[in-house]
């Protein structure tokens, strides 16, 4: 694929984030609101609305205000890279405001062992969304990405990292999420951690992987090793039961794995990498099978599925180097820059919604209250498919960063 090409889709990716509605004020200052929902024709939109009522409406769609730390963690990197990329000031600074929001405004991380006089928070850790005192969760998922950015964002940019506390944040974040995965995967869970997650399930646990083996390479605690031994255990002994969105993240959590914990992970990546060779098509399309989205052979699911395998085959690429792995990334990568959104309204171009429905050439294939077409995330689609992008215009995976 052309070099133009990519650097044109990350280009308008960005004019994306600035000009339809997600960033309000568009540098950043306020973070970014988790998706846009389009509302017409949308049969999930009732129940989208009511289990995410902080929103405002448009004509034909909707924004949902959530701040989300992941979110705003893989929009800031997504920034900051894009700024040392097209040597571009203002994307900086657009990356640095949101890590400013996160950190000074939001109210989203827990800096100090007490939320409220009744109630103990574990500190360093991240609620789910800005301004939801009421409802405070800390996600098993989230926070592995919370952690992750963090992590990387310190090594990339010491001034950051001397600016924000990175490092000391992330200490503490590894060891609260640590601790609590220990009370809920290895023995009957506690009242004692307010984590919400399925850690049976790969889409939540191997994200911790990826987050606690980056952890130790910083850190060296054992701790962290004996959890992803048991957990890569567990997988290996259920590996019939998944779907391809949780072989995705398998692969990802293994790499991480390999890459700062022991090499023998590469094993199971491989092997899962394998799994979703096989369910690809001539096309390199994988099929979509997450309960949260709809779900069909043909459909291009970008919220739990595509974008994750795009990002899983180019750490595969890196990881192992073997033709098969590279040859499916270069199809995922030609399928994503041909079907970014083109049309002409502010809160699409530029953007990946979050179903294409690659059979009818359109996007399409229904909605979910969470996944579907309708839905276009800013993380967990938007960031992640254009830091893949980038990963490729500088050669490298978010691993190697």
């Amino acid at each position: 694929m052309r070099k133009e090409n990519i650097e044109n889709a990350v280009k308008s990716n960005l004019e994306w984030f600035r000009k339809s509605g997600v960033m309000d004020p568009s540098d950043g200052s306020w973070g970014v609101a988790e998706r846009i929902v389009q509302t017409n024709n949308n049969a999930a939109l009732t129940k989208t609305l009511k289990n995410f009522p902080n929103y405002i409406e448009f004509k034909d769609y909707a924004i949902l205000e959530h701040r989300r730390p992941d979110c705003n963690f893989q929009t800031a990197l997504l920034f900051l890279m894009a700024g040392d990329y097209f040597k571009n000031s203002e994307f900086s600074k657009t990356g640095e405001n949101i890590l400013s929001f996160l950190f000074n405004r939001s109210g989203l991380l827990n800096k100090t062992n007490q939320r409220y006089a009744a109630d103990t928070w574990p500190i360093g850790c991240w609620g789910w969304t800005h301004g939801s005192f009421f409802n405070t969760l800390f996600f098993f998922d989230d926070n592995a990405w919370n952690l992750t950015i963090q992590l990387i964002l310190a090594e990339m940019y010491p001034q950051l990292e001397e600016k924000y506390q990175l490092v000391s944040w992330s200490e503490k974040l590894a060891e609260q999420m640590a601790d609590a995965f220990e009370d809920q995967f290895f023995k009957e869970p506690s009242s004692e951690h307010p984590w919400s997650g399925e850690l049976d399930s790969p889409h939540w646990g191997s994200l911790v992987c990826m987050g606690l083996s980056l952890a130790y390479k910083n850190f060296k605690k054992p701790s962290y090793l004996k959890i992803i031994k048991t957990y890569h255990d567990y997988i290996l002994e259920n590996a019939d039961i998944f779907s391809t969105s949780e072989f995705a993240y398998i692969i990802i959590g293994a790499s991480f794995s390999a890459k700062f914990a022991d090499k023998n992970y590469a094993k199971i990546a491989e092997k899962f990498a394998d799994k979703l060779l096989e369910e690809s098509d001539a096309n390199g399309i994988i099929p979509s099978q997450w309960n949260e989205a709809p779900e069909g052979e043909l459909l291009v699911d970008l919220i739990y599925t595509m974008n994750w395998s795009l990002m899983a085959f180019q750490l595969m690429a890196s990881l192992s180097g073997e033709k098969k792995y590279q040859d499916l990334y270069q199809k995922q990568l030609a399928i994503i820059v041909e079907i970014q959104d083109a049309t002409s309204e502010s809160h699409l171009k530029g953007c990946w919604r979050g179903m294409y429905d690659f059979e009818e050439k359109q996007w399409g294939g229904g909605d979910c209250f969470e996944g579907g077409s309708g839905s276009i995330y800013t993380g967990w689609t938007n960031a992640p498919i254009s830091l893949a992008l980038l990963g490729e215009l500088i050669d490298k995976s978010l691993m190697t960063l």
